[in-house]
């Protein structure tokens, strides 16, 4: 019976979607392959020593692989002292040589585990100084699609399982893998049959492990990914937990953390079976062979001494134990592979804002701004400004408003080229912004965010991002100008109060008055205000407007406000509505135009009136 063309369509579809699954599967291994080897060159870094290290595993070994050999000539001279009254010389010589081996290996042993910690150690330091050094160097489109539990779970959780297995499991591999082949050696030189009966189990333990292999890897690979997804999970729920406290919805964060963990502890639990099972496998293994070397041994017993057997059985069991390594080394091997294959994702990120090769400085003069019919767009397909195309002459007050949404912190992000321009070009002084350094471009802008961020050091050390030269006296005075000095004085160590993680003991006004001490200190060229009063009181915005004010005299200033109020003395009110300018010009003008700025204007004024209304009834209300 014919297939209906819909029946065949839906094979061909399935096919297809199997193939690409298969090769995303192998593009996954290769870069994996690819990860791996990388990982290796911070090793191989340090050769001399990986090499020194490498020889004293291999001496390591034949002391421990000759100490069976010895014990069974021994235990054949005693045999014969028994017997005969003789060989009691030799058994002490026998005895002297396995002390000498035993204290070989535990010397050999000692120093390469100490020479591998130092070399991993190293190799990490590296491994973390470029991961750091390289996530700085990314543009804020990374972390808009990076979560940063995600990110910090890379730096922290997949860090440490290749540290696992640098530290231990590269030592490890090689002595079971040096252990392998010289006992492997001395048996078949011994006794060919007894040696096929220790490794006839071999081909059965490699088995094993390559089954465990196929699907420990993926649950390996699943961990890490679910680890990060928790991590992610917490951080966020951690940032906002004031958001959490405020909707009463700490049971439905506890619910889906829940929900998270347990997806972790399932993944974790299958991991670590599969990394573990293969322990008791290669027991049970090791506990036939040591039957069948006693059965073996038994058939030959006329033709071998009692120590050649006591030596295989004492071969059997040290066969299996690098045997038992190797799988436990496998599981940190897929561990380490899993996170180096994520970490290097990120070293592999390339920034999307970098300079033209021999950019120079920029030389900020006068401070006249330009934008030139500029088109951007965070995410590809939804647009966010329109032909944007407006001058600041040097010296003058900008101020940008508009609804949420319309593209005024937008603005402020292209012209500190925080991103870039879709279309269209900006400048400073007739220099076009994507023509010079971009660290001399932020030198040359003072910001001020809407919402301040503090680190948990110091207030001077926070002051001092601001110019990291500068002295106490300097740092003094900017908090003077910002009127934040009173209420540091009144903190309980001054200046020298440690603040939490984002300022937590402090309030946000108090915040922003520390930001603003910072663009105080740095003294720019062209001074950029993103709400910068919004958290603080009326009484105290006032003074901070005159002190912005002495502070953005002579100097380009943009001024982002939804209070229409503070931006009413610029020289130009820049009116956003959907990404486009709508409105440009000072506030006398646009107010007489009634155009879309008047509009705001009204609308806040009538909330004003609104809001005086209700204070005085309230107040009438209370004195009578």
């Amino acid at each position: 019976m014919s297939q209906t063309p819909q029946v065949k369509i839906e094979k061909e579809e399935k096919l297809e979607a199997k193939l690409i699954k298969e090769v995303e599967e192998e593009l996954i291994e290769v870069k994996k392959g690819k990860a791996f080897g990388r990982l290796f060159n911070y090793i191989l870094a340090y050769k001399g020593r990986v090499i020194f290290v490498i020889i004293m595993v291999f001496l390591s070994a034949v002391c421990q692989a000759l100490i069976p050999y010895f014990l069974g000539l021994g235990v054949d001279k005693f045999v014969e002292l028994v017997n005969f009254g003789t060989g009691g010389d030799q058994i002490i010589l026998y005895s002297i040589v396995m002390a000498g081996l035993a204290l070989g290996f535990s010397l050999t042993r000692w120093i390469y585990i100490h020479q591998m910690s130092i070399i991993s150690q190293k190799a990490m330091y590296s491994l973390r100084k470029d991961l750091f050094n390289h996530i700085q160097t990314l543009s804020l489109r990374f972390y808009d699609k990076q979560p940063v539990g995600e990110l910090m779970s890379r730096v922290v959780n997949d860090i440490e399982a290749i540290n696992q297995f640098l530290s231990d499991g590269i030592y490890q591999l090689f002595q079971a893998l040096f252990t392998i082949g010289i006992i492997a050696a001395i048996m078949l030189i011994i006794n060919i049959w007894l040696a096929l009966a220790v490794l006839v189990t071999l081909p059965l333990m490699i088995f094993m492990i390559y089954i465990n292999n196929k699907y420990a890897r993926i649950a390996y690979t699943t961990l890490q990914e679910e680890l990060g997804s928790m991590n992610g999970f917490m951080e966020e729920t951690i940032s906002g937990s004031k958001t959490i406290k405020a909707y009463q919805l700490e049971e439905i964060a506890m619910e889906r953390f829940d929900d998270v963990s347990d997806k972790v502890r399932k993944v974790d639990a299958r991991a670590n079976f599969l990394g573990l099972i293969i322990f008791p496998t290669t027991i049970l293994i090791t506990t036939i062979d040591l039957a069948i070397v006693g059965m073996v041994g038994g058939w030959f017993i006329a033709a071998l001494s009692v120590g050649t057997v006591v030596t295989f059985l004492s071969y059997a069991r040290q066969f299996a134990q690098p045997m038992s390594q190797i799988s436990q080394i496998y599981s940190w091997l897929l561990s380490a592979i899993a996170g180096a294959s994520r970490v290097f994702e990120i070293l592999d990120a390339k920034p999307q804002i970098v300079d033209k090769l021999n950019a120079p400085p920029i030389e900020v003069k006068d401070g006249h701004v330009e934008f030139e019919h500029v088109d951007f767009s965070y995410v590809p397909g939804i647009q966010i400004l329109y032909d944007n195309t407006f001058k600041a002459l040097p010296g003058q007050k900008i101020g940008l408003c508009g609804p949420t949404g319309a593209g005024k912190s937008t603005i402020i992000n292209l012209l500190t080229r925080f991103y870039d321009v879709q279309n269209g070009d900006i400048s400073i002084d007739d220099q076009s912004i994507y023509d010079i350094k971009q660290d001399s471009l932020r030198k040359s802008c003072g910001i001020v965010l809407q919402v301040p961020y503090l680190f948990s050091e110091s207030i001077m050390y926070n002051l001092r991002y601001g110019k990291l030269d500068a002295t106490d006296e300097e740092c003094v005075e900017a908090a003077k100008m910002a009127f934040a000095h009173d209420f540091i004085m009144r903190l309980p160590q001054g200046y020298d109060t440690p603040l939490s993680e984002g300022g937590g003991n402090l309030s946000q006004g108090q915040g922003q008055l520390l930001t603003i001490a910072r663009a105080f200190l740095a003294n720019p060229n062209i001074l950029v205000l993103d709400e910068a009063t919004s958290s603080v009181d009326t009484r105290t915005e006032k003074n901070i407007q005159t002190a912005l004010a002495r502070l953005m005299s002579g100097r380009t200033s943009f001024v982002i406000a939804h209070r229409l109020s503070t931006i009413a003395d610029s020289d130009n009110i820049l009116a956003l509505d959907h990404g486009r300018i709508v409105d440009w010009g000072p506030h006398e003008k646009l107010l007489e135009e009634k155009g879309f700025y008047y509009r705001l204007w009204m609308s806040q004024f009538k909330e004003e009136l609104m809001k005086e209304k209700e204070e005085m009834k309230k107040a009438k209300q209370e004195t009578s």
